[in-house]
C-alpha cells in the first residue's frame, strides 16, 4: 500500500522508488550533495566576500561604503561641535550656521526668501540621508526581515533598501500633499503660475524643498553602490534630470508647480515598494492587491494627471507669467530696454529673476525626457505582465545583470530539495518547503503571476522549472 503526498500527484510504492523512478541507493548518492547544499544554507547569511579591490579608487570606494554611517557621524558630529565653537550672527553666519539651519529669513513676515547659501544646507541633508539610510538598513529592516523569515543575505539587503524607500517616500509624499493643500494651486493647475515670482516660503516649505534635492543627489551616490541594474543609465538620467529640475524651479522660484510634480511621482514610489516587502515576506495575496493598485496607480498619477501637468506648463504657464525680468526686490516686471533677456534668458541674477521663453521651453523639454522615461518602464511593466498572465513565462528587462548567474545554483539546489523530498516520502515522512531568494515555494507550481512580476520566483510542477525573474524597480521606479 501506498502513502500520499498531499504536494504530488502522484503515490510512492512501498519498494523503495519514489515516483517509479529513484531507487534507495541514488537517494543514498544524494547525501553529500545534500549535505553541502545544507551547508550552503548556513552560510547564506553571511556577507559575500567582495572581490579585492585593486587600485586606490577602488579601496577608497569601498571603504566610504563599508563605513557611511561611521564617516556620516563623524562629520556631522564635527559640524554641530563647530557650531558650538565658531562665532556666529545674523549677518554674518558661519559656514556650521549655513549647514544646520535655514537661511535668507525675513524677520517682518517670518517667511524665507532663497540664496546661494541655501545649497549648505542641501549638503547636511545629504550627509543626514546617508546616515538614515545604512542605519535604518542595517539595524532596523535587515533584523526585522530575517525576523520576517527572509533566509538569504542578498534578500536581507533587497528587502532593506525597499523598506528604507517606502519609509522616505511615505514620510516626504504625506508632508508634500500636507503643503499642496495649504497652497493656492491644491486642485487648481492655473494657480501654479498666479503670483509669479513668490519669493517667500515657510519654513516647512523650504526644508521639503531642499532635502528633497538632498535625497535625490544622495540617490545618484546610491545607485553606484548597490547592485547595478540592467536600466542603470535609464535611472542614471532620471536622477540627473529630477535634480536639475528641482534646482531650476528652486532658482527660478517655480516650487508651486515641483510640488505638484512630485507629490505626483512619489506616490508610486510607496507602493511599489510595499508590493515587493510583502512579496519578501511571504504574503503573496496581499502582494497581488498592492500591486495591482500600484499598476493602477502608475497609469493614473505618472500618465494622466502628470501629462495634465504638461499641458499646465506649456499653455498655463506663458498665458499667465509674462517673459521678461522681474525684480526680486519689488516683485516688479523690468523694463525690455533696461536688461538684456537674451543674455540671460537660462540664468539668474542676484537682483533680477527672469522667466523667459528659452527657460520656460527648457523646463518643459526636461519634464517631457521624465514623461518619455516613464513610458519605457510603462512598456516593460506591461510587456511583463501579459507574458507572466498569458502563462508564456517572463523575465523582466530590468532584473539584476548578477541574476541570471544565479539562475544556475537555483536549478542544482530544486533538483536537491526534489531528492530530498523524495526520500522524505519513501521513508514515510512529509516533503519540506524551500525558501529561494526571500519567497517561499512548495512542491507545486502555485506562485501567483502578480507578485512574479516583483520578485525573483521559482515554481516546480512534476519535471517543470520555471524560472521567473522579475523586479520592476529594485532601487526606485521613479
Amino acid at each position: 500500500m501506498s502513502k500520499a503526498n498531499p504536494g504530488h500527484n502522484s503515490t510512492v510504492p512501498m519498494n523503495g522508488k519514489a515516483n517509479g523512478v529513484l531507487e534507495k541507493k541514488h537517494l543514498s548518492d544524494s547525501i553529500p550533495r545534500r549535505k553541502a547544499s545544507a551547508q550552503r544554507s548556513r552560510d547564506q547569511l553571511q556577507r559575500p566576500s567582495p572581490m579585492k579591490p585593486n587600485g586606490l579608487i577602488d579601496r577608497l570606494t569601498t571603504y566610504l561604503i563599508d563605513n557611511q554611517i561611521k564617516l556620516s557621524l563623524y562629520i556631522l558630529g564635527t559640524i554641530h561641535a563647530t557650531y558650538f565653537v565658531l562665532p556666529s550672527t545674523p549677518n554674518s553666519p558661519s559656514i556650521a550656521d549655513k549647514l544646520i539651519w535655514l537661511q535668507y529669513k525675513n524677520p517682518s513676515t517670518s517667511g524665507y526668501l532663497k540664496g546661494p547659501a541655501d545649497f549648505y544646507h542641501v549638503l547636511y541633508w545629504i550627509v543626514v540621508f546617508t546616515f538614515l539610510r545604512d542605519a535604518a538598513m542595517r539595524y532596523l529592516f535587515m533584523p526585522y526581515a530575517q525576523y520576517g523569515g527572509v533566509k538569504t543575505y542578498k534578500g536581507l539587503v533587497r528587502f532593506a533598501e525597499q523598506a528604507w524607500l517606502m519609509v522616505y517616500y511615505t514620510v516626504f509624499w504625506v508632508l508634500g500633499m500636507y503643503l499642496n493643500h495649504q497652497g493656492p494651486h491644491w486642485m487648481n493647475f492655473r494657480e501654479m503660475w498666479t503670483d509669479w515670482p513668490v519669493f517667500e516660503t515657510t519654513g516647512l516649505f523650504k526644508v521639503y524643498y531642499l532635502a528633497q534635492l538632498a535625497f535625490w543627489l544622495q540617490q545618484i551616490f546610491v545607485l553606484h553602490i548597490e547592485d547595478r541594474r540592467k536600466d542603470h543609465y535609464q535611472m542614471f538620467a532620471h536622477h540627473i534630470i529630477t535634480s536639475i529640475l528641482i534646482t531650476g524651479s528652486y532658482q527660478f522660484h517655480l516650487t508651486r508647480v515641483g510640488n505638484a510634480i512630485l507629490v505626483t511621482m512619489d506616490i508610486v514610489d510607496i507602493l511599489l515598494p510595499a508590493a515587493k516587502i510583502l512579496r519578501y515576506l511571504g504574503y503573496q495575496k496581499l502582494c497581488d492587491f498592492a500591486f495591482g493598485v500600484f499598476l493602477v496607480t502608475w497609469v493614473v498619477s505618472r500618465h494622466v494627471v502628470y501629462i495634465a501637468l504638461l499641458n499646465s506648463v506649456y499653455y498655463h504657464a506663458p498665458s499667465i507669467i509674462h517673459y521678461g525680468c522681474y525684480s526680486v526686490e519689488t516683485g516688479e516686471r523690468l523694463l525690455e530696454d533696461t536688461w538684456a533677456l537674451s543674455a540671460h534668458s537660462l540664468g539668474s541674477h542676484p537682483e533680477r529673476t527672469c522667466f523667459t521663453k528659452n527657460l520656460h521651453m527648457g523646463f518643459f523639454y526636461l519634464l517631457s525626457g521624465l514623461q518619455v522615461l516613464t513610458l519605457v518602464w510603462l512598456y516593460m511593466i506591461g510587456k511583463v505582465a501579459y507574458k507572466v498572465v498569458t502563462g508564456t513565462g517572463a523575465e523582466d528587462t530590468r532584473s539584476d545583470d548578477e541574476d541570471d548567474e544565479e539562475e544556475g545554483d537555483e536549478e542544482i539546489e530544486a533538483n536537491e530539495t526534489a531528492i530530498s523530498d523524495a526520500e522524505m516520502i519513501a521513508n514515510g515522512g512529509e516533503p519540506s518547503l524551500k525558501r529561494a531568494d526571500s519567497g517561499y515555494i512548495s512542491g507545486t507550481a502555485g506562485s501567483s503571476a502578480l507578485s512574479s512580476l516583483i520578485m525573483n520566483g521559482n515554481g516546480h510542477s512534476g519535471s517543470t522549472h520555471r524560472h521567473i525573474t522579475s523586479k520592476l524597480s529594485s532601487g526606485d521606479m521613479h
